[in-house]
């Protein structure tokens, strides 16, 4: 009897582990950490945010994201190793998963890479990762969504992670 409470045991608990996907355990890693802003946004606030909004096309764009999960690390306060891995530890997930790099953006002082889980041609999950000469950001999005919901989304994001966004509008008529 006893070896069958420790088989349960250990098989909830194996599966309890395995709940929490790879994004969310980065998140919860960084989370609180010195120098970095953590923003965690459910589908509650998301659908908010077009409630001031008169067009019932951005309340169904918005109606198709489920959560949205900001890190933003400040390179200028942490020391060079602290970043890399917080870049390597993203990167290194996402390059041998079944992710696709939608596109590379490179200018002067900006990198981004942006990578997603599709199912058919809707988006279940992006992922950008990359910053400017100060700062690094990691944006996970979940849902069921477009680039063109991707695209409003960074519309209204205004300075700050989610206005990166607008980089996917060359996407947009893909």
């Amino acid at each position: 009897m006893k070896q069958l409470i420790l088989l349960f045991t250990f098989s909830v608990s194996t599966f309890c582990g395995f709940g929490q996907d790879f994004f969310d355990t980065i998140f919860a890693k960084y989370s609180g950490e010195n120098a970095i802003v953590s923003i965690s946004i459910g589908k509650e606030l998301l659908s908010l945010a077009t409630s001031t909004d008169n067009s019932n096309s951005s309340k169904e764009i918005m109606d198709k994201f489920n959560e949205l999960k900001i890190l933003v690390q400040s390179k200028s306060t942490t020391n060079k190793n602290a970043h890399q891995t917080f870049v390597n530890d993203v990167l290194s997930y996402v390059e041998k998963s079944d992710y696709h790099k939608l596109m590379e953006v490179t200018d002067s002082d900006t990198k981004l890479n942006f990578y997603a889980r599709k199912s058919g041609k809707t988006i279940t999950h992006l992922v950008m990762i990359g910053g400017e000469c100060d700062e690094e950001i990691f944006l996970s999005l979940k849902g069921e969504f477009t680039t063109k919901g991707i695209v409003t989304l960074g519309e209204s994001g205004g300075t700050d992670g989610l206005s990166h966004l607008l980089k996917l509008k060359s996407l947009e008529n893909n």
